[in-house]
């Protein structure tokens, strides 16, 4: 549903990038711009990797047991703002740490610029 009515009210002729269009989409890009990402993801991932939650199992001296699993849930949904303007902090700040946590299924939404015009 999601997918029939952005094309009826956007007119975006393409929802979904192609792998093609993200590779040129990269390649294009300023490397400073590109190394300042890369710092940052290797930075946001390194200090959310720390957070990991991991399982507990124990029996006290009265034989109860306790347990905690972790168990991540299977997908989620990302909204960056934007349209004209570029939002890379959105995206690193909310999908490491879901990646991290183990989640599968990243979505990821972001405003066409078609809809921005008025």
């Amino acid at each position: 549903a999601l997918i029939k009515y952005e094309k009826k009210f956007s007119k975006n002729s393409q929802i979904i990038p192609s792998k093609n269009i993200i590779k040129k989409s990269i390649r294009s890009l300023d490397p400073k711009v590109k190394k300042s990402i890369d710092i940052a993801y290797n930075r946001i991932l390194k200090f959310h990797s720390k957070q990991k939650i991991q399982n507990i199992n124990y029996k006290d001296k009265l034989n109860n047991k306790f347990q905690y699993k972790h168990l991540p849930i299977n997908s989620i949904g990302v909204y960056v703002p934007g349209g004209t303007a570029s939002y890379p902090s959105t995206v690193l700040m909310n999908c490491i740490p879901a990646l991290v946590a183990g989640v599968r299924n990243i979505y990821l939404t972001t405003p066409s610029l078609g809809s921005l015009v008025t």
